[in-house]
């Protein structure tokens, strides 16, 4: 369950807020959650696009399901319904800021790796 969290924390927007009401699914290896904000930082930061700013994005919703008992055999599914995406072009090639830990030990990567690119 502390796995999933870790997830949820990095990239729902206020999720710490949300999280009581969500402990009981969360259990029970299945999530819905209606109108997700996503975290742009993190996002902009994974995506590593430095000429194009990530103001805003959301889905209308987004559902997880985890099958506990059979980790090792069976995939988490994520779902995002109606995902949107709000971009502007900056004056200069932006900053990105170092990826979450959890998410620097998923890819593999440490937060100063940046190789000045732009995600494509």
């Amino acid at each position: 369950q502390r796995l999933a969290e870790k997830y949820l924390e990095v990239f729902v927007k206020d999720y710490k807020r949300k999280k009581k009401e969500l402990d009981v699914a969360l259990f029970r290896g299945t999530i819905q959650l209606p109108d997700v904000e996503l975290d742009t930082v993190v996002l902009q930061s994974l995506l590593g696009i430095r000429y194009l700013e990530l103001k805003r994005a959301y889905c209308g919703g987004l559902r997880l399901k985890i099958p506990w008992s059979k980790l090792n055999e069976k995939p988490v599914h994520v779902v995002l319904k109606s995902l949107h995406v709000e971009l502007e072009e900056p004056d200069e090639l932006l900053d990105l800021q170092p990826l979450p830990k959890v998410l620097q030990t998923l890819l593999g990567k440490s937060g100063d790796d940046d190789d000045g690119g732009g995600g494509g």
